[in-house]
């Protein structure tokens, strides 16, 4: 793999005179070390056969073949170094996120999660959970070769209740969590009251019991007396909380 040394070795078909023997070595190639791409010198000590010299790599796109040569006396022999690419890091479990992260029940939420580098070859399975009968997640959801990120829907129940539900989603042993806040629905806005006494334009006398229809999902009453038709602030009278 481009950046790691690999080890030559010049062997000769005696062993080296006094004084060794100098084998000229060198290529022509990139992902090669500049120290070879001119030639160089090893040195075969005395009484020796051979000799190591390293060559150093450098980090390349795609495989590439680099021949290395060796030449000594007119006779020139070579071996072929592969340099191929760095292996591309398996991708981890970066994010879940949730959009909306608050909703009412009934509805649903688009949940995403994000991988740390391209899905490989197949895609890669990410396993969903939740904590919470308020909603549901499927049981993993595919992020398929060459994206980093992929959807699923949650999908929520009414709750009488606002309700805090942990969404988990877990790969290649890593965890990410997102709350998804589920609430109740509101309830529908109450039609007016209608008067029931005194009647209008009746002249009751005092004191006087006023009362009206009662009202569904009304959670309180407020009633205002005036001297004037229009009824228009400052009130004779002005009450919240009165129930009929």
């Amino acid at each position: 793999v481009g950046g790691n040394p690999s080890t030559g070795t010049v062997t000769l078909s005696a062993p080296a005179p006094s004084g060794g023997v100098e084998v000229t070595v060198g290529h022509n190639s990139s992902a090669l070390a500049e120290e070879l791409a001119v030639a160089a010198i090893v040195n075969v000590p005395t009484g020796a056969t051979s000799a190591t010299f390293t060559v150093n790599t450098y980090g390349v796109a795609a495989t590439t073949t680099a021949p290395v040569t060796a030449n000594l006396g007119g006779v020139t022999r070579f071996a072929v170094l592969t340099v191929d690419p760095a292996a591309a890091a398996a991708p981890t479990l970066s994010a879940l996120t949730l959009n909306p992260t608050s909703l009412v029940g009934g509805t649903s939420s688009t949940g995403t999660v994000t991988l740390s580098a391209a899905a490989p070859a197949g895609g890669s399975v990410v396993t969903l959970s939740e904590n919470s009968t308020a909603t549901s997640v499927p049981a993993s959801v595919t992020v398929p070769a060459g994206a980093t990120s992929a959807n699923f829907t949650v999908t929520t129940t009414a709750v009488t209740t606002s309700t805090s539900v942990t969404i988990s989603a877990v790969f290649a042993g890593v965890t990410r969590t997102a709350v998804l806040t589920v609430n109740p629905s509101a309830p529908p806005t109450p039609a007016a009251p209608t008067l029931v006494s005194p009647a209008a334009s009746a002249t009751p006398t005092q004191p006087v019991t006023f009362d009206w229809s009662d009202v569904a999902n009304a959670a309180s009453y407020e009633i205002q007396i005036d001297d004037s038709s229009t009824i228009a602030a400052p009130f004779r009278a002005n009450q919240t909380g009165i129930i009929a």
